[in-house]
């Protein structure tokens, strides 16, 4: 995982919200500051795929835009789903979950590895995982747009 990852989920199992929130504010500082310098070193781990898709400025006024209201708010959305991310989902029976669901991922994705999406992948009765090139990262589905839309349009 990315840093700011690995430090959330150290954050998360010890139960420290006031250490996760001090990360995050720190980082929400950051990334309002200047959206695209501070996402670019929230991910500067991240595979080259993704920094060619953080190059495009299509994509980077989506960011500005994306991250700007997610974060005018504050963190606390964002610790939020540090905490339903990173703890075990003992009062959801995904078994019961009818639906099926498309799973699109990349191995390479630093912000979220592919095999936690694929334990997640085996407790669902209707999943269906779509990976990404090896080479692709977190962001592969800004290219694949279509097909994933496609994908739901046939359901």
């Amino acid at each position: 995982m990315i840093p700011i990852n690995q430090e959330a989920h150290r954050f998360v199992l010890a139960g420290d919200r006031a250490g996760l929130e001090s990360l995050l504010l720190a980082n929400r500082e950051a990334l309002l500051a200047d959206p695209l310098v501070g996402f670019r070193k929230v991910m500067e781990q991240a595979p080259a795929a993704d920094q060619d898709v953080m190059s495009d400025p299509r994509w980077q006024e989506g960011l500005v835009a994306q991250l700007t209201e997610a974060l005018a708010q504050g963190v606390q959305g964002w610790m939020d789903e540090s905490f339903a991310i990173f703890r075990p989902w003992v009062d959801i029976n995904l078994a019961a979950v009818a639906t099926s669901l498309t799973w699109w991922h990349a191995a390479s994705d630093a912000n979220a590895p592919l095999p936690a999406a694929q334990r997640l992948l085996a407790a669902l009765p209707n999943a269906r995982l779509v990976q990404f090139e090896d080479e692709q990262g977190h962001l592969a589905a800004y290219h694949r747009e279509a097909e994933i839309l496609d994908d739901l349009l046939t359901r």
